[in-house]
């Protein structure tokens, strides 16, 4: 079986709702501590970060307009540096469970939404668990979301196999459905719950 895990939120937690209901990534702490830039203002770099994502435009680029935008001092390189260097969680439930269907014999590979800076940061700090994973699939590879049927289809072709030989594990009730759309089978991921065994 050939297995698809999410990255943020499932295999590494990467956020939080704060009191108030927003999300709050947990890096951001750390950016705030080195240069004063709130959560508030982190939110501000979501507009035009579809672009990003889908490897239209780069992150040095869209991290210096936001910069720019909030008036900041900070050079992205610098930003990204923070940002990247985060010691990222790994969430032990899966960490667990990969390693457990691993040594079945099932192929694991991350599935992410993603510019590839942080995928390739978050392997590096623990590079002897993701050897558990055979590929990386980020959305500024591919050059569509997870939303998008098309992210699905494209792993098929690349792995050539067909959909009933594959799981999505995911945390996103959008990317499971473009998943389910394509034939996909899908388990959506709750923190805290289990995830089955195959």
């Amino acid at each position: 079986m050939h297995i698809l895990i999410d990255l943020d939120d499932v295999i590494i937690k990467s956020s939080y709702k704060d009191s108030l209901g927003r999300t709050v990534f947990y890096w951001v702490k750390n950016i705030e501590k080195h240069y004063g830039i709130t959560n508030e203002q982190i939110h501000m770099m979501a507009n035009g970060w579809l672009e990003v994502m889908i490897g239209k435009k780069s992150l040095k680029k869209h991290v210096s307009e936001f910069l720019h935008n909030i008036h900041s001092n900070v050079s992205a390189d610098d930003f990204i540096s923070v940002w990247m260097n985060y010691k990222n969680k790994l969430n032990q439930d899966v960490k667990n469970w990969v390693n457990f269907m691993s040594n079945r014999g099932h192929i694991l590979y991350i599935v992410t939404d993603q510019e590839n800076m942080r995928p390739t940061h978050i392997i590096k700090q623990y590079s002897k668990f993701f050897k558990n994973f055979k590929k990386i699939y980020t959305s500024a590879d591919i050059g569509f979301c997870k939303s998008q049927e098309q992210f699905f289809l494209n792993i098929l072709n690349d792995l050539q196999i067909k959909p009933t030989e594959a799981i999505l594990i995911d945390d996103n009730d959008n990317n499971l459905i473009s998943a389910q759309n394509v034939e996909i089978k899908t388990v959506k991921y709750i923190t805290g719950q289990p995830l089955p065994i195959f």
